[in-house]
């Protein structure tokens, strides 16, 4: 499965099937005052486990790590609804498990892990934990040269979606835990078996953060969950400064000078546009563009006809992140798109810069966890409009010619 991290939808990629339901479970519980439980000599993972947290992240809001009678407890905020519907116990890999625990119990750090969806794959290469991945759901669409390469010589194995798991493959991996994108956890009674073998399967909701550094702030949990913290932090760090700075220079563009801005092309006649509040609203707006719809009100994204698309947005400086490589071959897709001022400006962007033979797309991967490089290039192509930028100069774009 692979998912679109930009914008929040469910949109179908001509090379290659991409779900936009994004994962994540995230964290912030690092550097935090805590006290020693316990007299008996433990590993540093198992004392880091018995050292209660309490912590709020600074941008993420689907998570949260709590103490519960000397124990780090994880919350998972899946819906809607603003309250944690998955708990887990933090307990390290050789401590016993506390009396009457009736919570699904998570042994960390965790050891080997499947990765349901190629989004992750980012996070733990910048944690140098590929090493720890026994199994992705689909080989093909990996981005990272260092998982490509394990791969390829037979290291990391596929095993499916849930609702296709290899069970035999999993059952002879035993991997310590299954991360798996939020509503993609697979036909009723298939975590339950798993949850008997003593596998835990995570639903990671990151694609719900509406911050772009909400979603890069995933990379804590997965930093606490394989214990490298420190790590972590000084990712997320280094990210948000280097956002926050394009911010500001893209926040002394004149309100006249910012290019409005549409997303998308249509899929089976639909056009889905995200909300105005959105992650990917957000990154139009800090990175100095206008995006045509800021009252739009949906969760995720909400479907237009074509109709009413080309007669609202038929005027929009720029147009980005298409499903084609060429202006050719996008007005092949459908002839009307030559009739946006876009089009015929060549003010039209694609995602696909960052591409392999296979399918895998760095956009997808890197993206999750490097916003600011998202930004940076967004930033360059609204800062020059209506001249362009040299290409080379763009990481994850490119223009249509």
């Amino acid at each position: 499965m692979k998912d679109r991290i930009f914008w929040n939808m469910r949109i179908r990629n001509p090379f290659k099937r991409y779900t936009i339901r994004t994962l994540a479970v995230v964290v912030c519980c690092l550097g935090c005052a805590c006290a020693n439980i316990g007299a008996t000599p433990a590993s540093p993972a198992d004392e880091a486990c018995s050292r209660p947290v309490i912590s709020s992240p600074s941008h993420a809001t689907r998570f949260r790590i709590t103490a519960k009678e000397g124990r780090n407890v994880l919350s998972i905020d899946m819906g809607e609804s603003g309250v944690a519907e998955n708990h887990w116990l933090l307990v390290g890999r050789d401590q016993p498990l506390p009396d009457n625990n009736r919570m699904p119990v998570l042994r960390i750090p965790l050891k080997r892990v499947a990765l349901l969806s190629t989004t992750f794959l980012a996070h733990f290469s910048a944690l140098h934990a590929t090493d720890t991945i026994c199994a992705v759901d689909n080989a093909a669409y990996a981005f990272d040269a260092g998982v490509r390469e394990r791969i390829q010589n037979g290291s990391i194995p596929e095993i499916g979606e849930m609702d296709t798991l290899d069970m035999e493959t999993v059952i002879h991996l035993r991997p310590d835990a299954i991360f798996v994108s939020a509503g993609m956890g697979g036909a009723p009674g298939r975590r339950e078996r798993l949850a008997k073998l003593g596998i835990p399967v995570i639903e990671i909701p990151d694609f719900l953060e509406p911050h772009p550094l909400g979603r890069a702030e995933w990379i804590k949990l997965f930093g606490l969950l394989l214990d490298r913290s420190d790590v972590a932090s000084k990712h997320f760090d280094a990210v948000s400064s280097r956002y926050k700075s394009i911010r500001a220079a893209a926040a002394a563009i004149p309100p006249a000078k910012r290019p409005t801005v549409l997303l998308h092309s249509p899929f089976q006649g639909l056009w889905h546009l995200p909300s105005g509040d959105s992650y990917a609203a957000r990154l139009l707006n800090d990175a100095g563009g206008k995006y045509l719809f800021p009252e739009l009100k949906a969760h995720g994204a909400r479907p237009f006809d074509f109709e009413w698309v080309i007669a609202h947005a038929r005027h929009a400086d720029i147009w980005m992140q298409v499903d084609a490589s060429s202006l050719k071959a996008f007005a092949a897709l459908d002839p009307r798109f030559t009739q946006f001022d876009a089009y015929q400006s060549q003010q039209v962007y694609s995602h696909f810069k960052r591409t392999n033979a296979s399918g895998g797309n760095d956009f997808y991967e890197s993206g999750v966890i490097h916003p600011e490089r998202i930004l940076e290039d967004l930033f360059s192509i609204f800062s020059n409009w209506p001249d362009t930028v040299p290409e080379d100069s763009l990481h994850y774009f490119m223009r249509l010619h």
